[in-house]
């Protein structure tokens, strides 16, 4: 069985790629939801949560 990329103190192209869409997916989902939100409904109190 291979050891995982941080375990072996190892990290090449491919796994730092896959951490940075990780990281920033949350946030694209959230800004691209928020300003849609605001543009159809007008409404600027939008809450984050429902």
């Amino acid at each position: 069985m291979r050891a995982a990329g941080l375990i072996r103190r190892h990290i090449n192209g491919f796994n730092a790629w896959q951490f940075m869409v990780g990281a920033t997916s949350p946030m694209a989902v959230l800004v691209g939801g928020v300003v849609n939100t605001y543009a159809t409904t007008g409404v600027l109190g939008t809450p984050l949560r429902s």
